[in-house]
């Protein structure tokens, strides 16, 4: 029997519903790496907060097999300045049209090392009407 749609299957190694991100103490200063695989299709996610939507795989140009991102990238993606610990982000991922995506979600330290792996989700499915969404919070402490 398929996970998903006729013939969707999502192999889970880690998959966390949210995840909190220290941003408010330099010393500790965290964030979120992601690794995005798309075969068959474009990949559809984003990343949103109640303000805006901060990107989304539009953001990163030309379709492509490999979409690797870091957030917060600068400091104006963090939506609320004046507050970020007040600020919830959510982060989606649709896979519509596509034959094989992988996502993975690390959250990292000031240095990039790893601390915990948040997703690591693959999904495939040869059947192209086979849909599926997947989404998780991330708040800012």
């Amino acid at each position: 029997m398929a996970d998903f749609g006729n013939d969707g299957t999502r192999t889970v190694t880690v998959s966390e519903n949210a995840v909190e991100v220290m941003l408010s103490d330099p010393q500790k200063k965290e964030h979120l790496h992601y690794f995005i695989t798309a075969a068959g299709g474009t990949p559809i996610f984003n990343l949103s907060c109640r303000h805006t939507t901060l990107w989304t795989e539009e953001t990163f140009g030309s379709p492509a097999m490999n979409y690797e991102r870091v957030w917060p990238l600068t400091p104006g993606e963090v939506d609320d300045q004046n507050d970020p610990v007040d600020d919830v982000y959510v982060v989606s991922f649709s896979f519509l049209h596509v034959n094989q995506y992988t996502l993975v979600v690390e959250r990292h330290d000031a240095k990039h090392k790893v601390l915990e792996t948040i997703k690591r989700i693959k999904y495939t499915s040869n059947n192209p009407s086979d849909k599926f969404s997947e989404f998780f919070t991330v708040g800012a402490r």
